[in-house]
């Protein structure tokens, strides 16, 4: 299994690339409204989908957020066009890729790259009486691992394999949406859970320091699990007091979260939205540093050397920013 999933990543970067005519007068009008896909409202997709409608509200655009279980269901928004944008983790595109049926994979070619946004940094949670030291203790415990619609499930998903767990046969694994999650491992129903996350998620911050008495992160340091999903994965580290609870340092993992495009969507209006996002970038990141990544640099990069599959439209505007 942990090759298998090692192995997607040689077939994810490009979906198939379509022609297009040269982006036209700067002069064309906005589209009225744009539909994002975003995720929970408590989370941090929802969240930058209303930056994004204050700050492009003066530019004349308007967002029509829907909030949704979180990163495979916001690619099939978008993949199936009932949705403009939405937001997403890399690694649910790898998922998707390799284990998602028929239907699954279309809606994945259909949703192409918009921008980078983040870094989506994994939380493995545990009980401090749970016995859990190291990932492969998680294997029997009764863990929440997220909706299947969320990057959070995704991200669990995978790591579960890179441990030599399966998380198809694991008995006690539980669906749940992130905000029954923490109540229930501090109410001591569950030992751990996986939330994939920005750093400083509100869920998170909201806890009081006292959780610190229950609850405690997991470090991942194992940095050879990864296995050629180094594109995918990047060692990180959750800094000490990010969360009142938790007072030391953490290693982990993260993940690269970005927008989706529809495909369908026309070169002109996707061009001139990418104008007004990118061009817009200061303005977002001032808002919410969840919007780190957003910059032509990042998107530059992602182009000629990842060769990611972004929008053709997307791809004009980042080649001359300035014309």
């Amino acid at each position: 299994m942990k090759g298998v999933v090692a192995a997607a990543i040689a077939s994810v970067a490009v979906l198939g690339l379509g022609g297009c005519e040269s982006p036209s007068s700067r002069d064309a009008t906005p589209t009225e409204t744009i539909s994002i896909a975003a995720g929970d409202k408590k989370g941090n997709y929802y969240q930058a989908a209303i930056d994004l409608r204050e700050v492009l509200g003066e530019k004349g655009y308007e967002f029509e957020i829907r909030e949704t279980t979180g990163s495979i269901a916001n690619i099939e928004a978008v993949g199936t066009g009932a949705a403009d944008l939405g937001f997403s983790q890399l690694d649910t595109r790898v998922y998707l890729e390799k284990f998602g049926d028929d239907a699954q994979r279309e809606y994945l070619s259909n949703a192409q790259l918009f921008a980078p946004v983040s870094n989506e940094v994994l939380h493995l949670i545990v009980r401090r009486d749970a016995g859990i030291e190291e990932p492969e203790d998680l294997a029997g415990k009764r863990v929440a691992i997220g909706p299947p619609g969320s990057g959070t499930f995704v991200t669990a998903f995978v790591f579960y394999t890179l441990y030599d767990l399966d998380p198809e046969t694991e008995p006690n694994l539980e669906r749940l949406d992130i905000e029954t999650a923490v109540e229930e491992l501090l109410a001591g129903d569950l030992e751990a859970m996986f939330f994939t996350s920005a750093l400083g998620s509100p869920l998170l911050m909201e806890l009081a320091a006292e959780a610190g008495e229950e609850i405690r992160l997991l470090a991942l340091s194992e940095r050879s699990i990864l296995q050629g999903l180094e594109g995918i994965y990047q060692p990180t580290t959750i800094p000490a007091n990010t969360y009142s609870w938790q007072s030391e340092a953490v290693p982990t993992f993260s993940t690269f979260s970005f927008i989706a495009v529809d495909r369908t969507l026309e070169y002109q209006q996707v061009y001139r939205l990418a104008e007004a996002i990118y061009g817009n970038a200061a303005a977002l990141q001032k808002k919410n540093s969840f919007w780190r990544l957003l910059s032509v640099e990042e998107a530059q990069r992602d182009i000629t050397i990842s060769e990611l599959d972004y929008h053709e439209g997307v791809k004009a505007f980042i080649a001359d920013p300035s014309e």
